[in-house]
């Protein structure tokens, strides 16, 4: 058993990626003996943090919700109340002044132009997760609200158009379950569904949607948060797998956002289940399998052509590349257990729908 180095009475679960050094918690990390260490990963953590909402390609937008991040770091109130109009517009500029002929791609050099303020600020932020604060709200493809018409019919294409194109789209083949299995459906892959379902949702929010963009630190952010995929955990309940992966992020603390955060992503976990309609109660839930077995593809592929395996969230992978590779092919292929489940066995989640409510 390795012991963490900073409470010797506690089992170290984490590595630090930058000296090895061997910790259990947050709190360890953070520790006085462990300050030089933890403090420079921050910043780095700032900078990817920087260079990720800048992204690859910059176009007005994405440098609009840049500039409103700075302007806003600038502001004491973050809930963005400021009277003065003409200060306000004057930060603006003066931002907008630091950033002319900056690379946004180049996170050292946005790093180098902030005042050493508004390092502070973007640093508690990370820490808190309150970070998304400075993000404009962001409305999921699950979140859409479909009228219902008062008499429907089944399958009725004009229901079906209002999410269809919103939606990632379907798997184009999804075989019966029979050829993938002769044994009945366990009762607890309804619950595991759960779990695998509210990694994928919380990955989507904390990358923004830009997940596909982002497959390695996708896949890797999936992995740690579902013990089913990465562990092939089973659970008794829909609770218990919930409470599961919400107790995942408190281990990987980097992963760790808000409390709300997460209450929202078990929120975003029942809209899923519950699908669009009524008549297509299983269309948001084969459209999240198939958009995660995608990321995961793609996950996959990256893992193979990376040299070093450090996920974006600082934590060195332990396990050699092989091995892991061979952990995300094992979890896609259960990914196309649980699309053809869904497909061919949505009725048995009609009570998990009725509890969840």
């Amino acid at each position: 058993m390795v012991v963490c180095r900073f409470c010797p009475a506690e089992h170290a679960r984490y590595a630090c990626p930058k000296c090895s050094a061997d910790y259990c918690s947050l709190k360890c990390y953070q520790s006085r003996d462990h300050l030089n260490c933890s403090e420079k990963f921050y910043q780095n953590e700032v900078q990817s943090e920087l260079a990720f909402q800048a992204q690859n390609e910059i176009d007005p937008q994405d440098k609009k919700r840049l500039l409103e991040a700075f302007k806003r770091l600038n502001q004491p109130d973050l809930d963005g109340h400021d009277d003065d109009d003409d200060s306000a517009s004057a930060d603006e500029q003066d931002i907008a002044d630091r950033l002319a002929g900056i690379d946004l791609d180049d996170s050292e050099a946005i790093w180098a132009h902030l005042s050493d303020q508004e390092r502070l600020e973007f640093e508690k932020l990370v820490q808190t997760g309150d970070i998304q604060k400075l993000i404009p709200d962001f409305q999921p493809w699950w979140s859409l609200t479909v009228k219902s018409k008062l008499v429907q019919e089944l399958d009725d294409p004009d229901e079906l158009e209002q999410f269809q194109g919103r939606c990632p789209p379907l798997p184009e083949k999804i075989p019966p379950l029979r050829q993938l299995t002769q044994m009945a459906p366990a009762s607890c892959v309804k619950y595991n569904l759960v779990n695998v379902i509210f990694a994928y949702v919380y990955g989507v929010r904390y990358f923004m949607d830009d997940h596909l963009a982002n497959p390695l630190a996708f896949t890797e952010a999936v992995l740690n948060l579902s013990g089913n995929l990465a562990q092939n955990e089973a659970f008794e309940s829909a609770d218990k797998a919930l409470a599961a992966a919400s107790l995942q992020v408190t281990h990987h603390e980097h992963l760790a956002m808000s409390q709300d955060f997460t209450l929202l992503c078990k929120k975003d976990v029942f809209q899923i289940i519950q699908g669009p309609c009524p008549n297509y109660s299983w269309y948001y839930l084969l459209s999240a399998l198939g958009d995660l077995k995608q990321a995961l593809k793609l996950g996959a592929k990256a893992l193979k052509t990376s040299t070093i395996k450090t996920d974006k969230l600082g934590q060195t992978l332990r396990t050699a590349q092989p091995v892991y590779v061979r952990l995300v092919k094992k979890a896609i292929l259960k990914i196309d257990f649980y699309l053809s489940f869904v497909k061919d066995h949505n009725q048995d989640l009609h009570l998990l729908r009725t509890v969840m409510k």
